[in-house]
This record gives structure tokens, C-alpha cells and sequence, in this order.
């Protein structure tokens, strides 16, 4: 029901509250009053923008407030200019299009359904009868409901026939898997393969005696015992001094050949240096001398211009033919006669040495043979000795291990079979693990799908239900309010399932003014009361009357009194002064 209503900025009224109690309420005032906008101011709370009669920029300060409530729950929508909030029960919303959702979540149903059955605007009377009868059903179907059955009705149908057609499909592609079939004599490979590894552990051990029994050593000879009696090692030394004295006539023979015999005694050495000296010195005489003379002009005496000093006496020599390098080298050679000597004597006496000690190397040869031969003769009794002890218990355990080569390959054999025939039943168990999960997703779906083709039915059947009950009682309510508001005169509304709609038997379009006004605000109360009324039992009825004599509009008022028993409210705009429970008379 309608509580509260606050205007401001709407034409003829101005920060304005109305509060509506239940039962009739009446807006009566001369023409431009405000009264339908009472009403236009209600529509608008519930519903924006496309409530109101003119363009939006006519009411861009308009500000209204409206507490209603429904099922029990109390709502406040304040809608002024961009602000728009309602709050109440679990909504809170904020902005236009949230409110406006919220609201037509609240009622049910949006404007175009309220407009025929909790409204009847001014001059808009007719409205049911103007529309076609498909799109009055459809208007119904969707405010009771049946629309959404229908949905409902093709819902199921396509999710039952999907869930059908996917189960076909899946239950074609199983196939059921065949269990492999156990070997004879089965046993777990876990048992097997511990048996295989200590086989093979003694066919390995089978095939070592076999190769060390195949390579069976003859007893070895001891080599014939050596004349010689020094070691291999003595001989070695012996050899290796010779060997060293040899080395050493070659480096003094090398270092003879290299030593240049002395040319000069020291004292010709001496005599040739001091030549040398005295040929230098008339050397520098004659570089003083080229300097020039000087000549007496008296007595024509001529002396050298440069002072000779102590070269004054020195006479003319000429050099030797030597150098003071060659001088230097010869002096260098001093004393080699004698190292001379002694070298060829060092060199003799060596070879003196050299010739009393006899090459010994074939015996060295011939003893190292004979060491290498007992050196190889002991290895190989040792041997020989290693391989007959034990052979015996050995022979044992050849004899002992034969046929274990069948036996590896018999468990080999067992092996192998054990392990495919494991891992074809792990398979064979994965895949009756994935088979049981589709057969069971399978039932699953066509379980499914039998309820969802079942709900079809059951929707199928509630429709028809609802269609069977809603007509006759819409024609029952609808017939006692047309013969209320005419006082008698007219008596019976028939809307058939195509809703086409007769009053007494004539279409409905076909009446006067009067009558044609009459019968769709029966039929639209009776909507009203049927469709709506147990969520939002509120009827406006704005002028209705005008196209009414004083006697059609006294028992339509009447009528709209009596409604109140069945509707919490009904506001009554008018010219006229019927008897109400509340009044609000305007004044321009």
C-alpha cells in the first residue's frame, strides 16, 4: 500500500506531503488542481522517467518521495533530479536503473502491467479494450506467470533433450573392458623377481667357473740356472762406468780440439806491443806536425807550429804487421802448450783405465734373460699354485650350478608373463574405473534428463491448470463489478482464451462511450485483483467517470467503496464528491 507521498517542483505543487490510509480516498478539485498529478507523481516514484506525461526537461527540479509498502516490507524511493536511492527490507539501491530494477524485482511486474491493473490513468480508460487480444494475453500470461512457464516449459524441454542426446552419445562410445585372463600357475612378479635376481646371481657365478675351469695352467719348468755370477744390477753399474769413462775421453778429446797452440813466447808478445807503442807514437808526431811550420825571415830557420813535447825526439816507425786484437789473442793463448799436455796425458791415462776393464755387456744381456725368466717363472707358479687350490670344491660347485641357465630363463619367462598380465589388469582396473564413472555419468544424465522432461510435463500441466482457473474467475469478478457500476443494467463480461472480450454477448469495441468506459474498468479491477492485489493491493482510478452520467458514476463510485473490502486502497480522482473514507481537496 501507498503511505507517503512528498512533492516539490511539480507544477501545482510545491514542497507538498500526502499520506493515504486504507480504504477510499478521494482527490476532488476543479480542472487543473492537481490531481492527476498526484497520481502521475506515485508512477513516477515507482517507476522513472517514462511514468510522467511531458519531456523530461519540464521537470528537471522535481523532487518526490514515496513510502509504499509490500509484502509486509516498508520501502522509501526518493527520486530528485540525479539522485535516486531506495531503501527497505534488504534493498539498498543507489542510481536510476538499480532503483527501477529493484523496484519491478519488488512488485513482480514493470509499468505497462500496473498500468492496467493497479491504474487507470486519465483519459487512458480504455486501454484493455485498444489493445489486441494477443497482446492482452501476453500482458497476463506475463504478469500470472504463464510466460515463464513457458520459458520454463522450453528450458527443460532443451536441457532434458540435451542431457538425453548427451547421454546417447556417451553410452555410444563405452565399451565395456574384457578382464585378461590370469597365466597358468600365476605368480605376483613382486614373488618372481626376487627368485630371477638370486638366479642370475648364480648363473654369473656358473659362468665364471666355467671360464676359469676352461683356462686350466700347465705346470711351469724353472728357467736353467745362470753362469754368471754378479747380479743383473752389479753388471748394470760395472757397464754403466765404463760407459762413463768412454763419455769422458770424448769431452777431453772435443775440449783438445778446441785449444789453439801458442805462435808467440810472452817475451815476443812483449817486444811487439812495445813496437806498437812506439809506431803510435810517431803517429801522433806526424798529426802535429801536418799542423804547418813556421819560418825565421832572417836566417830562414823553420820549427813546427804545434809543440811536439817529449815527441820532439820520437823517430819514424812503422808498425808491425799484427794488430793489438791479434796481440790480445795471441797473449790469450799463453799457457795452452801446457793444457795441451796435460789433456792428452788425462786422455791417456783413461784409456789406459778404459782398457783394463773388459765390456761386459753380453753377460749383463745374458743375466738379465735369466732374471726375467725366473721373474716369469714364479708368477706363473704362483698361478698354477692359486688356481689348484680349492679346485676341487670348485669342480663341486660347477657341477652343482649346471641348468641354472634354464632356470634364469624359465623365471625370465614367468617374469615376463607376470608383469604384462599385471599391467593389462592395471589397465583393465583404470579402465573399468573410467567406464563405471561414464555408465554412472550416463544414468546420471538420463536421470537427469527424465526430470527435466517430467518438470516439462508438470509445467505442461500447471499452465493449463492456471488458464482453467484464471478466466472464470476473471469473468466472475469482472461481471459483479460491470453490474455494480450499471446498477443492473449490464451484467455478464466473457473473455474467452484468445481474450477476446463480449459484455452480454456484444464485442466489447462495438459499446458507447459510457459502456465501453464501464466494462474496462471492471475487467481492469478484476485483473487487478486477480494478478496483482495480494502483492500490491492498490487500484488509482484517475477520472474514470468523466464519460459517465451522474447515476453510472454514483454506483461506479459505489463500486470503487465496496472494492476496498477486497483492495487495501483505491484513490479516486474526480470532479464529482462521492462518498469516501479520506478526502483531499485541491484548490488551484
Amino acid at each position: 500500500m501507498i503511505k507517503r507521498l512528498y512533492i516539490d517542483q511539480m507544477f501545482r505543487h510545491f514542497d507538498r506531503t500526502f499520506t493515504f490510509e486504507n480504504g477510499l480516498t478521494g482527490i476532488i478539485g476543479p480542472n487543473e488542481s492537481g490531481k492527476s498529478l498526484i497520481v502521475e507523481a506515485i508512477r513516477y516514484a515507482l517507476f522513472g522517467s517514462k511514468a510522467l506525461r511531458g519531456k523530461s526537461e519540464d521537470y528537471k527540479k522535481l523532487h518526490v518521495e514515496l513510502d509504499f509498502s509490500v509484502g509486509g516490507v516498508d520501502y522509501t524511493v526518493v527520486r530528485k533530479g540525479a539522485k535516486v536511492t531506495l531503501q527497505g527490507g534488504d534493498h539498498q539501491a543507489s542510481g536510476t536503473k538499480p532503483v527501477d530494477e529493484a523496484i519491478r524485482g519488488i512488485l513482480g511486474y514493470d509499468m505497462h502491467v500496473f498500468d492496467v491493473a493497479n491504474a487507470c490513468n486519465q483519459g487512458n480508460i480504455e486501454a484493455l479494450s485498444d489493445m489486441t487480444p494477443t497482446a492482452r494475453k501476453a500482458m497476463v500470461d506475463k504478469t500470472v506467470g504463464l510466460t515463464a512457464l513457458d520459458d520454463l516449459i522450453k528450458l527443460a524441454s532443451q536441457e532434458g533433450n540435451a542431457l538425453k542426446r548427451e547421454a546417447e552419445a556417451m553410452e555410444r562410445g563405452l565399451v565395456e573392458p574384457v578382464q585378461p585372463e590370469q597365466p597358468e600357475f600365476y605368480l605376483p612378479s613382486a614373488s618372481v623377481e626376487p627368485r630371477l635376481n638370486e638366479a642370475r646371481r648364480d648363473l654369473t657365478e656358473f659362468n665364471q667357473l666355467a671360464g676359469f675351469l676352461s683356462r686350466a695352467p700347465s705346470e711351469p719348468v724353472p728357467p736353467v740356472t745362470t753362469t754368471v755370477e754378479e747380479t743383473a744390477e752389479q753388471l748394470q753399474a760395472y757397464q754403466e762406468e765404463r760407459t762413463n769413462l768412454e763419455r769422458s775421453i770424448h769431452n777431453l778429446q772435443i775440449k783438445l780440439a778446441n785449444i789453439e797452440p801458442e805462435a808467440h813466447s810472452a817475451a815476443d808478445l812483449d817486444e811487439f806491443e812495445a813496437w806498437m807503442d812506439q809506431a803510435d807514437r810517431w803517429t801522433q808526431k806526424e798529426r802535429l806536425l801536418a799542423q804547418g811550420h813556421i819560418c825565421c825571415p832572417e836566417c830562414s830557420h823553420e820549427w813546427p807550429v804545434a809543440d811536439l813535447g817529449d815527441l820532439a825526439d820520437v823517430e819514424e816507425v812503422r808498425p808491425p804487421s799484427m794488430t793489438r786484437r791479434e796481440l790480445g789473442q795471441h797473449r790469450a793463448r799463453l799457457g795452452n802448450n801446457d793444457l795441451i799436455k796435460s789433456t792428452e796425458q788425462n786422455i791417456a791415462a783413461i784409456e789406459q783405465t778404459l782398457a783394463d776393464m773388459p765390456d761386459r755387456s753380453t753377460d749383463l744381456l745374458a743375466r738379465q734373460r735369466w732374471e726375467a725368466a725366473e721373474q716369469t717363472y714364479q708368477h706363473q707358479l704362483a698361478a698354477w699354485s692359486e688356481y689348484n687350490s680349492g679346485l676341487a670344491e670348485k669342480k663341486a660347485r660347477f657341477e652343482e650350478l649346471k641348468g641354472i641357465d634354464e632356470t634364469v630363463a624359465t623365471l625370465q619367462s614367468e617374469l615376463q608373463q607376470a608383469q604384462q598380465f599385471e599391467k593389462d589388469f592395471a589397465r583393465y582396473e583404470s579402465d573399468l574405473e573410467v567406464y563405471t564413472e561414464k555408465a554412472a555419468e550416463v544414468s546420471s544424465l538420463r536421470e537427469k534428463s527424465a526430470e527435466y522432461l517430467k518438470a516439462r510435463e508438470i509445467i505442461q500441466a500447471l499452465k493449463v491448470s492456471v488458464k482453467t482457473h484464471l478466466l472464470p474467475s476473471l469473468n466472475k469478478v469482472a461481471s459483479v463489478l460491470l453490474s455494480q457500476m450499471t446498477g443492473g443494467e449490464r451484467y455478464l463480461v466473457e473473455v474467452d482464451e484468445d481474450f477476446e472480450i463480449t459484455i452480454d454477448g456484444q464485442r466489447i469495441g462495438t459499446l458507447s462511450g459510457s459502456g465501453k468506459a464501464v466494462a474496462n474498468l471492471a475487467i481492469r479491477i478484476a485483473l487487478g485483483q486477480i494478478l496483482t492485489n495480494r502483492v500490491f493491493s492498490v487500484f488509482m482510478a484517475d477520472e474514470v467517470d468523466a464519460a459517465m452520467d451522474d447515476d453510472r458514476a454514483a454506483y461506479t463510485a459505489e463500486a470503487l467503496r465496496r472494492l476496498t473490502d477486497h483492495v487495501g486502497q483505491v484513490i479516486l480522482v474526480t470532479h464529482k464528491r462521492p462518498e469516501t473514507d479520506h478526502t483531499f481537496e485541491l484548490k488551484k
